[in-house]
């Protein structure tokens, strides 16, 4: 529908169905929402802690200027690259303290070309892990969760892991791609650190 589920007379079924699509969890999409404005407010929290901390308590905009100072970012690929080249090399080092397997194919790791700033911060496929680079420069404090979610322990180490047992999966897996699994595993991954 044009404007969405919600013109359907059944839109609370749909909405239903899409959430366990998307997530695998039986929730009332009402509890859903609940529970995203209950992680908002405990993101506020810790990011006013944060504040405070750093010496910014009250000051939002100073705060934020701050983050957006030109201090934070890199602006030639290479030295982005080699970064990231060097959180990979410190995960690797400290896999085995998590994953029985820690053998993992190298990735490469390069800029999008793509010039539209509502691109994803990153992506990864096949064995290539693509950084956001739309204005011609990285914030380096998204680097950390950006190499671990797209690269290792993310989508890159889970693809690889499953090219490996491919033969061993039932067919019937094999041509579907559930986002809630890969985007999950992802994100639970960027919780794990790179130490």
């Amino acid at each position: 529908p044009i404007k969405g589920l919600y013109e359907l007379k059944d839109h609370k079924e749909w909405y239903r169905y899409y959430a366990k699509l998307y997530t695998s969890v039986e929730m009332d999409p009402d509890d859903m929402f609940k529970y995203g404005e209950a992680e908002v407010k405990r993101v506020k929290a810790e990011i006013n802690r944060i504040q405070k901390q750093m010496g910014y308590e009250n000051r939002d905009d100073d705060f934020y200027a701050y983050l957006k100072s030109e201090k934070f970012y890199l602006t030639k690929t290479n030295k982005i690259e080699k970064k990231f080249k060097e959180k990979e090399s410190v995960i690797r080092k400290n896999l085995h303290k998590l994953f029985e397997n820690i053998t993992v194919p190298e990735f490469s790791i390069t800029a999008s070309q793509n010039t539209s700033q509502l691109a994803s911060p990153g992506i990864y496929s096949n064995g290539r892990f693509v950084y956001n680079f739309w204005d011609g420069r990285l914030n380096v404090r998204t680097m950390d969760f950006l190499i671990i979610h797209e690269g290792i322990p993310g989508h890159h180490y889970q693809y690889s892991r499953q090219a490996k047992y491919k033969t061993r999966r039932p067919a019937f897996t094999l041509g579907v791609s559930y986002s809630g699994n890969s985007e999950g595993w992802a994100t639970y991954a960027e919780s794990l650190g790179k130490e």
